[in-house]
């Protein structure tokens, strides 16, 4: 007879358990510091007084109205200059020069300039998740564009295709390249929050405040 084995999920569950338990537990006998670590009981306390309130809620719509507003600017600028690269000879050894060199710098490391460029308002934040999404849909819509035999335009051409059927190759699996391009800008929106702005919340100043706290005692 078999033994009784677990669910293969409540193996999987078993461990962030663990963890949330025993970080319960040694918050509650004072085993560590509450103010840098606060039990979990105390955060889901904070997370309902912050969604009845509806503070988190406007939060959110701030928040993911930058989000929505930087990504869509990022494809819009991606997916143009990505096909016109793909395209042209000239317009690709003009762009590529310039894309390659600002490419490997952090979107996050120039959020100090966007702040000068742009101020502490909406513009800079949308500006960094802007920056953040547009190499990666730049480089998936030039791959993807290049991809596409450019004897087989021709021949469609020939055959008196329209013109768009040239760019409806080139783009081709674009909602999988842009959900790419998404996926490696994932940390960007992580920062702008860290700066307090219009209707959003700003644990920037809470960290700082908890730090001075956690230093005093």
């Amino acid at each position: 007879m078999r033994g009784w084995v677990l669910p293969r999920s409540a193996v999987r569950l078993s461990g962030p358990f663990t963890v949330l338990v025993t970080w319960e537990l040694a918050a509650r006998f004072g085993l560590v510091n509450t103010l840098l670590f606060p039990p979990p009981s105390k955060a889901c306390a904070d997370l309902v007084v912050l969604v009845s309130s509806g503070y988190l809620s406007k939060a959110l719509s701030a928040s993911l109205f930058r989000v929505v507003c930087g990504f869509a600017l990022a494809v819009t600028v991606g997916v143009s200059l990505g096909v016109a690269m793909a395209r042209s000879r000239l317009v690709n050894d003009f762009c590529d020069p310039l894309i390659e060199l600002l490419r490997p710098i952090s979107p996050l490391a120039l959020f100090p300039l966007a702040i000068l460029w742009f101020g502490i308002g909406d513009g800079s934040k949308i500006f960094v998740i802007a920056l953040a999404a547009c190499f990666p849909v730049i480089l998936n819509t030039f791959a993807g564009a290049r991809s596409l035999d450019a004897n087989l335009i021709r021949a469609a051409r020939s055959l008196g295709a329209p013109h768009r059927a040239g760019l409806r190759g080139h783009l081709r699996d674009w909602d999988y390249r842009i959900r790419n391009g998404s996926w490696l800008a994932s940390p960007a929106p992580m920062a702008p929050p860290l700066v307090p702005g219009n209707g959003q919340l700003s644990p920037g100043r809470s960290c700082t405040r908890t730090l001075r706290l956690a230093l005093t005692t």
